[in-house]
């Protein structure tokens, strides 16, 4: 505790000769610090003024800026002013090349998504891998030694002689048979679909 006062008395030496003398160089960096600073002393009120006081430095970069917005937001935030604290962060949204296309009102929303072509193509093909895979857990199960040695075979003793039965066992991989039958008609009948579509 006693080395972060010492930093944020020499950080504020620094503002203050700034302010008082030419532009210096890491103005911006020097504001920053005494933010985080305050921020880490749990003091997020004062924190925030640094943070506007660092967004006054003339000629910021976009990614300083937007930088800058979101520390500044969620110190205000912090500090109870949740209503203040979100006009930071949208502004700093509106510029940021990632995420350019969701702060639009033409946004597509969720549920378009989920209509595309595209998706609809995916989720269709992993349902039909599901399948496939719950096929071959049902054929290799029943003739591998976990069938005849685990927890139910333990508890229900009395279902021993209908589990272990070889009809029992056949009836569960013809069910992971028809499994697999299943997930490849699902991708032949989707891919005739699709080549009807174009």
């Amino acid at each position: 505790m006693g080395l972060l006062e010492e930093a944020i008395s020499e950080f504020q030496k620094v503002a203050g000769a700034a302010d008082k003398g030419p532009a210096f160089r890491y103005a911006m960096q020097c504001c920053t610090l005494l933010g985080l600073a305050f921020m880490e002393k749990g003091q997020p009120a004062i924190a925030a003024i640094w943070y506007e006081r660092a967004l006054k430095t003339p000629g910021l970069d976009q990614e300083s800026i937007l930088a800058l917005r979101y520390d500044l937001g969620v110190s205000q935030e912090l500090a109870g002013g949740s209503r203040r604290s979100l006009p930071e962060f949208l502004p700093g949204l509106r510029h940021e090349y990632r995420l350019q296309g969701c702060v639009r009102a033409n946004c597509p929303s969720r549920k378009d998504a989920l209509d595309s072509p595209r998706m609809k193509t995916f989720l269709h093909v992993l349902l039909s891998f599901d399948v496939f895979l719950l096929g071959v857990l049902l054929i290799l199960t029943p003739w591998m030694g976990y069938w005849d040695h685990n927890f139910f075979l333990d508890k229900f003793p009395e279902l021993i002689p209908l589990l272990l039965h070889p009809s029992v066992r056949g009836a569960v991989t013809g069910l992971g048979a028809l499994d697999i039958f299943l997930a490849g008609s699902m991708l032949r009948g989707h891919g005739d679909s699709v080549a009807t579509r174009t």
